[in-house]
């Protein structure tokens, strides 16, 4: 089924019908070839050849089909807010024909912020590895310490033995020096 945009059908002039006419010249420029509302195959069957489909995928795809949207009302509101979304793209900013996902707005975000992102995500694995590596020392010197402490008990637990056991069997037995 044909959607009719406006004009067409005799209605009169609209913003809604310039913007699809936008969205249509954007879907020309991007694909090279005479787009209609049917969509790339039907594109592809007039020009007798195939048109690329990644030409016109992600962001710019969501654009056309808003502004290309069958209802009048999911369109853009006018032209400025079309040519918005195009600039947005341009600049590696989420558009607004697409829904603000996390993974999505993060996405652009770090495609826009490379440098920095890799030198946060750096910075972050550094710290981190100091950490594991303070936490795995801060373990081994407690380890040493309880093995510092044992020894230090089993000299004191001996001089305990010299001095009070030892030193006065020994000072009991006949030829014992003073």
């Amino acid at each position: 089924r044909r959607c009719r945009p406006g004009r067409g059908a005799g209605a009169p002039p609209s913003v809604a019908a310039d913007v699809w006419g936008l969205g249509l010249l954007l879907r020309e420029l991007l694909v090279g070839a005479a787009a209609t509302r049917e969509g790339l195959t039907s594109a592809a069957a007039r020009t007798g050849g195939p048109v690329s489909a990644t030409r016109i995928a992600g962001d710019l795809d969501a654009i056309v089909a808003k502004a290309m949207a069958e209802d009048p009302a999911d369109r853009y509101g006018d032209s400025a807010a079309l040519a918005e979304d195009v600039r947005r793209h341009r600049a590696g900013r989420p558009v607004k024909a697409r829904p603000a996902r996390f993974g999505y707005v993060a996405g652009r975000f770090i495609r826009r912020n490379r440098l920095a992102v890799a030198g946060a995500a750096l910075s972050t694995m550094l710290v981190l590895g100091a950490a594991i590596t303070a936490f795995f020392l801060y373990l081994d010197a407690r380890a040493q310490r309880a093995a510092a402490d044992a020894r230090f008990e089993d000299v004191r637990g001996l001089a305990k033995f010299q001095l009070f056991t030892l030193y006065p069997r020994l000072a009991a037995m006949p030829g014992t020096l003073e």
